[in-house]
Parts: C-alpha cells; structure tokens; sequence
C-alpha cells in the first residue's frame, strides 16, 4: 500500500482523534477483546470480531487483532463504522485525506461515494463491506462507544460472500448493532 508522503497537519481534530484512538489502542488489547469474546456474537458459524481503528499521516486503518489485518477505513465495514461516528468535523478531517485506490470492483473511489456511505451508516448504526477491499469477502460492524459516546472499536463479522450474502446484510446487521450496544454498555461500566 502506498501512502501519501505530504507533510502531515496535526489540527485540534487530528489530536483529539489521536488522544482517542490510542486510548482504544490501550484498552482494546486487552478489555475490548475479553468483551466480545464474552458477548461471543455468532451468527451461522462466525464469531464477532474486534477491530480499532489506527491514524496515521494520509489515512485511518483498521486493525483486526486476531488477523492483524489492515485496511483503508473506506475498503472494511469497521473502518467505515468508525469513520461514520466521528464527531463530524474529524469525520470530515479523516475524508479529506483519503486517497482513494481501488482494489476490487466495488470499492469506494471518491470523497463524494465515501460520505454518501457514512451518512446512510449512521442513519442504519452498523456499516457492511460489500467485497470492497477483497473479492468475495463480505463484512457487517457495528461501533462500540465510549462514555462519551465517540467510537473506540467496532464488533465486525467477516465471511465469505456466499456465507454473508447481501440479502442477510439487514438481520445481521441488527445483531451486531445490538451486540456493540450490549459491548459498550458493559465497556462503560469500568
């Protein structure tokens, strides 16, 4: 992957959102993961995932633990979600940055596709990932809040797209919105 080798700008959004995703960092090793494993979302043989979400100087990247996985936020539902959820002026921050690449058909390739995706993300609380950062993997997350109610992580199931088609997107959705509900409660009670 090839990122952007412009200076970075470090804004008052920027260090919010740094001061934010290290805290997820912190405490998504160790807390968040113990929690969904709790919580053991399943859904036809999968289980729900952990993801956070990752700045740095041209792009936001999730990170899927158990995989060690990274991708552009606009390529993953995690990364979708947690974009979406971003109070809006480090959501529009985060976009502004993006250069988009293509890596299947269906990935997102511009600001105007991208934001067209997050509004819809908020209006439904979870985001799904039709094939757009690998062939034939689909992907449905949901955000886990903090007390604050800003994003630190997202329950994300991932499969194969004949596993996780398109028509269960709307039932699977609401079980991983619910389940992230259920995580953030329990996550903000420490």
């Amino acid at each position: 992957m090839n990122l952007s080798t412009r200076p970075f700008k470090f804004g008052e959004a920027t260090g919010r959102a740094l001061v934010r995703m290290s805290f997820a960092f912190s405490v998504a090793t160790n807390s968040l993961v113990n929690l969904v494993s709790r919580s053991c979302i399943r859904i036809e043989g999968f289980s729900a995932r952990p993801a956070v979400c990752s700045m740095n100087a041209s792009v936001c990247f999730t990170t899927q633990r158990e995989l060690g996985a990274r991708c552009p936020c606009y390529s993953c539902a995690p990364g979708k979600v947690l974009v979406a959820f971003l109070p809006s002026d480090e959501r529009d921050e985060t976009v502004s940055r993006i250069e988009f690449k293509r890596f299947t058909a269906t990935t997102i390739t511009s600001k105007r596709q991208f934001r067209q995706e997050l509004g819809e993300i908020c209006e439904r609380g979870f985001a799904v990932d039709r094939a757009e950062g690998l062939a034939g993997v689909h992907c449905v997350a949901a955000p886990i809040f903090d007390r604050h109610a800003s994003p630190v992580a997202a329950i994300t199931i991932t499969g194969p797209s004949h596993r996780i088609p398109q028509e269960k997107f709307e039932a699977i959705g609401k079980i991983v919105r619910d389940g992230a509900r259920l995580a953030s409660e329990e996550f903000n009670r420490h």
